[in-house]
């Protein structure tokens, strides 16, 4: 599972091969009003806190793997992902490195 340090790279990556400010669409679905310019297919599946799901087509959050609960959001029709801090208990979606 990446961290922060792992997202941070890819973001730069992205913003390096002329996403600048538009990190997020160049990482989404097209179905989510992106363009999926890196083959990282992000789909907007809501998440689950107290035993409820939320958000389902509107945010995908994605857990880092920091001492610190953290995510990243993605919403749809933003431009940009945003980090931040969550609550433990939430489920939100994991995606996988492959090293």
């Amino acid at each position: 599972m990446p961290d922060s340090t792992d997202y941070v790279a890819l973001e730069a990556y992205v913003h390096a091969n002329g996403y600048v400010s538009s990190d997020a669409t160049a990482l989404k679905a097209v179905k989510y009003n992106g363009v999926d310019a890196f083959g990282f297919g992000m789909l907007i599946g809501g998440y689950l806190g107290s035993n409820t799901y939320f958000n389902m087509g509107r945010y995908a959050n994605l857990w880092l793997a920091n001492a610190t609960p953290s995510y990243v959001n993605f919403a749809n029709g933003a431009a940009t992902s945003l980090m931040s801090t969550g609550a433990a208990e939430d489920a939100y979606a994991i995606r996988c490195l492959k090293q």
